[in-house]
């Protein structure tokens, strides 16, 4: 590009006029330009004249300056169309109108600026100097097909394809094989000629499998790559033999810069980061060496957030590190943006940092030099990375109006979204888990053995298991509303048939039928409320489905206690009544998913046109790293979902801690009242009216108590961005204290119950965490992957209710199964500290593009 004429200050306004000279120049100028900047140059308009004879028309050349409202590129044809206000008065257009500018090679043009940045000065110095251009072309060809590729310092242009049917080799085909062949190598040869200007290139680079390009050499012999498609190219150009003759071009060193972090990634990845929070964390403390950002991210209307950027990029250069800006033309820039845009290699390693669960929005950072610096990076101190982690909370990287926006969405969407789900597992777990109030009556009327319970107890869970997928995926085809309201209708259907049981094989008919239909009922709204928060905005919504769970067992305590009170009344039992009254409550939950709970955000209508559209753009952006499949709905479609959920490591990990985890989840909810009169020092179950209803309302202390600190652990969580370590310290004092509860019941009641109440407030304390934790590390296929993990790790359900009832029966005790309980708390408890978040980015980071997309920031959603 030709700089005819410059006047511009650094961080300040200024105008240039250049000529593009080709099409890598084109692509400089596209990064230049953005909205609100002003366009001169010239055009053509096609204007009427009345000549006395008739209407004539004939072009105009003009001359127009524009204020820039949209930018189109088009890389094929080599160029840029403007669109805005003229700001030019003129014959022929008036003040003010919107006109078209389109800019070309070898067409003159002034830029001005209300702010000229040091990328846009560095990006304007490098696309004028004369050693910056397409040096490399690459062939890649193999029987048939070949690409010709140019690789410039920003962009990677595919400037012809070559395809030829060629015949078989065998047979009397052979000799039409080699005249086809020959025709073929004869096209490849003319494209070589016609789009490679050997005054500029200095390198061709041959390459593909097979012999094809043994047969066609002229400049270069290189290794073998795996297909002669536009994504290969990037092993061409990392071979050695390829390395060594290419090293001066910028391409190769892009390449090498994203190697380089691959293989810090896997060899010490305390010294390795990508996703906006890290990076910018460590390059606060000046331990980045290298950094890789892509242009992608600095094309944005957000002056502050592409300020952020700008002042990251000089903090880093000023601090002695490298940045390296990478072209979104290139397959490089392409893989690092499925890397959110933005990575790092550091000078040290930073094993805090590592463990720091930081929010993937841009903080209010401003880097400073060097020498600002240097005592931060020396302390390396944890106090500093968490203020850091504290000023990246919420929706910290977007201005304040937007804020404002979402947060008021947000309070809005409590009153109607949150009121639906809350009201939904609260019904859900009360029909799931009022067999627990009802057996203090229940398991003497019909003679329910404690074994026998607990195979009922636990066989719900065998079909949740096995029909949990498919409903999540029947969710996924009708959507949200449409799906939970037949499975809310079917549920409490099933629920109220329990008050016709009348042996042992009706009870678990009706807990399988029920498990069927309540499968999709707690994922469902996990995956429910993710597709309506961002990540970083979960722990609040997920602590109103666990919070919905634990009130259902305070509140269900003192229904269930009324309803047993009822006993006698119309000949029915009062157990009777519980399942009765209480299953039908289901069916009238189902008509509020079909009226009033939105299917998507843009179906909200309770929101503002802007609040709408400024939570789908926040969406929208956390989606921008994730693998989608936007409108798909067929088997092959979810095959693929599934593959890709199962080929993420913690899909089934998380399984395992929560099979473990849930021997004392479901063992409290459907021993509790037993639990209870053991502790008082009571029969575990009686045919005491009186007794039985004070039981049921002492169960609802514990229950109220873990709703209270729910509430407050999941709040501090959010508050200081950490999920893992507060689900450690959680499910390891409950294991402690389920151990320790045989020996304080033994000391006296009070101790008992004190205990009790302390041990269900751990177990159920993180459970939001722990599932708002799972849902960011499966990333984009959280629906499918929480399914999994929901289907196997609640085969604990069966579990543990199963052996803790066969314990009771054999030793007539409840100490072993509170052991029992014990010992899975604390199993899980030893999984969750062991796995490192970044061993699901490794499983689900091919090198391939396609692949990585599915990678992209797990690290930055260690919190999401």
């Amino acid at each position: 590009m030709k700089l005819i004429h410059q006047s511009y200050v650094k961080n300040g306004a200024g105008e240039v006029k250049v000529v593009p000279e080709e099409a890598e120049d084109m692509w400089h100028v596209f990064n230049l330009v953005r909205e609100g900047d002003r366009v001169t140059g010239t055009t053509f308009r096609k204007v009427a004249k009345d000549s006395g004879t008739g209407a004539e028309s004939e072009r105009v050349k003009l001359r127009l300056t524009i204020q820039v409202e949209g930018v189109e590129f088009d890389p094929e044809g080599s160029s840029i169309r403007l669109k805005g206000r003229n700001l030019t008065e003129c014959e022929h257009i008036k003040l003010g109108a919107y006109h078209t500018l389109e800019l070309e090679p070898q067409r003159a043009f002034s830029l001005a600026k209300p702010c000229w940045d040091a990328l846009d000065i560095e990006r304007l110095r490098s696309a004028c100097d004369p050693q910056a251009s397409a040096d490399l072309a690459a062939l890649l060809i193999t029987e048939g097909l070949a690409h010709l590729c140019l690789v410039g310092s920003s962009t990677t242009l595919v400037r012809a394809k070559i395809e030829a049917n060629l015949p078989r080799k065998r047979g009397p085909a052979v000799a039409g094989y080699d005249k086809a062949f020959d025709k073929f190598m004869d096209q490849v040869f003319g494209a070589v000629v016609r789009h490679v200007d050997w005054s500029i290139v200095k390198c061709l680079v041959i390459a593909g499998p097979g012999f094809a390009k043994d047969t066609f050499k002229t400049y270069l012999e290189a290794e073998a790559a795996s297909s002669a498609y536009k994504h290969s190219l990037k092993e061409v150009l990392a071979l050695p033999a390829i390395a060594g003759k290419i090293k001066d071009t910028k391409a190769a060193r892009e390449v090498a810069a994203l190697q380089e972090f691959y293989a810090m990634l896997g060899a010490d990845s305390s010294r390795a980061f990508y996703g906006p929070g890290h990076v910018l964390a460590a390059a606060e403390l000046g331990a980045i060496q290298t950094l890789l950002i892509s242009d992608k991210l600095f094309r944005i209307n957000n002056v502050a957030k592409r300020k952020k950027y700008a002042d990251l990029v000089e903090g880093v250069r000023e601090a002695g590190g490298e940045a390296l800006l990478f072209s979104s033309m290139h397959v490089s820039g392409e893989q690092l943006n499925n890397l959110s845009g933005i990575a790092a290699v550091l000078r040290f390693p930073l094993p805090e940092l590592e463990d720091q669960e930081i929010v993937e929005e841009v903080p209010n950072i401003i880097m400073t030099g060097k020498a600002d610096m240097a005592p931060v990076a020396r302390s390396k101190s944890s106090a500093a990375l968490s203020v850091a982690a504290s000023e990246m909370s919420g929706y910290a990287g977007y201005d304040k109006s937007t804020r404002k926006l979402l947060l008021s969405a947000e309070r809005k969407m409590t009153l109607r979204v949150l009121v639906g789900v809350f009201l939904t597992i609260f019904i859900n777990y009360i029909d799931r888990t009022n067999l627990a109030f009802a057996s203090v009556q229940l398991n003497a009327d019909i003679g329910l053995s404690p074994s026998i319970y607990g195979l009922g107890s636990g066989l719900f869970f065998i079909a949740y298991a096995f029909f949990q997928l498919p409903s999540n995926i029947a969710l996924d085809f009708f959507g949200g509303p449409l799906w939970m309201s037949f499975i809310c209708f079917c549920w409490g259907v099933v629920a109220a048939a329990f008050a016709g049981i009348k042996n042992q094989g009706t009870f678990l008919a009706l807990r399988f039928l029920l498990g069927i239909f309540e499968a999709g009922a707690f994922p469902g709204m996990v995956f429910y409320v993710s597709t309506l928060y961002p990540r970083n905005r979960t722990q609040v919504p997920m602590t109103a489905i666990v919070m919905g769970i634990l009130v259902s067992q305070c509140v269900g305590a003192a229904m269930a206690a009324g309803f047993l009170s009822m006993d006698g009344i119309s000949g029915m039992r009062g157990w009777q009544w519980l399942f009765l009254i209480e299953g039908l409550l289901c069916v009238c939950v189902s008509a509020y998913w079909v009226f009033l709970m939105p299917r998507s955000i843009q179906t909200m209508k309770f929101l503002t046109e802007e609040e709408r559209d400024a939570l789908q753009q926040v969406m929208d952006d956390q989606a921008s790293t994730e693998r989608k499949y936007e409108n798909e709905r067929t088997l092959a479609c979810y095959w693929e979902k599934i593959k890709i959920s199962c080929r993420n490591p913690i899909t089934f990990v998380a399984a395992l801690w929560g099979f473990f985890y849930f021997w004392a989840y479901y063992g409290i909810i459907y021993w509790a009242p037993m639990l209870v009169n053991v502790v008082l020092g009571r029969p575990a179950t009686s045919k005491n009216h009186k007794a039985d209803v004070t039981t049921v309302l002492l169960t609802a202390i514990p229950y109220a108590a873990a709703a209270v600190w729910q509430v407050i652990y999941s709040w501090h969580s959010q508050y200081r961005n950490e999920k893992r370590w507060h689900i450690v310290a959680s499910w390891s004092s409950a294991a402690i204290l389920m151990c320790l509860l045989p020996t304080a019941i033994k000391g006296s009641p009070a101790a008992g119950f004190a205990v009790f109440i302390l041990c269900t407030m751990f177990v159920y304390g993180s459970f939001s965490i722990s599932n708002s934790y799972i849902a960011g590390l499966l990333g984009a296929e959280r629906g499918t992957g929480g399914a999994i993990y929901n289907s196997l790790g609640n085969l604990g359900g069966f579990v543990g209710p199963y052996v803790i009832g066969a314990l009771y029966e054999k030793t007539h005790g409840h100490e072993s199964g509170m052991y029992v309980m014990g010992a899975g708390l604390a199993a899980s408890c030893i999984i969750v500290a062991l796995y490192q978040p970044r061993w699901s980015e490794a499983k689900a980071m091919p090198y391939a593009p396609s692949g990585m997309a599915m990678a992209a920031d797990v690290k930055s959603v260690d919190n999401a």
